[in-house]
This record gives structure tokens, sequence and C-alpha cells, in this order.
């Protein structure tokens, strides 16, 4: 997903964010604007790691 990045460089925020991925993908709940929400989601995240690891070195 990320070249150069493993997900060790990540600070994961737990169990909220794998129980909405759970929600998300599952067969009956797939939802397009849910989908797009958790894509969102996860995006400014991401970004927000980068960015914080980034700051630090």
């Amino acid at each position: 997903m990320l070249r150069g990045r493993n997900t060790e460089n990540f600070i994961w925020l737990g169990e909220p964010i794998e129980l909405e991925l759970k929600v998300c993908w599952n067969m009956q709940h797939r939802h397009s604007k849910l989908q797009k929400w958790f894509r969102k989601l996860n995006s400014s995240i991401i970004i927000e790691q980068l960015t914080d690891k980034d700051a630090i070195k």
C-alpha cells in the first residue's frame, strides 16, 4: 500500500478500527457510503501517522 513503509511504522488505534473494518467489509453490510466513509477515515489516519513520523525525523 505504501512503498517503503512497514506496519510497524504506524501507531494503530486498536479495536475500534478493526470493528469498523469488519462492519464495512461484511457482505451483509456492504454499502457504498459506509465504504467511502471508512476509506476517508483510514486515509486521514494514515496521513496523520506519516506526517507525525516524518516530523520526528
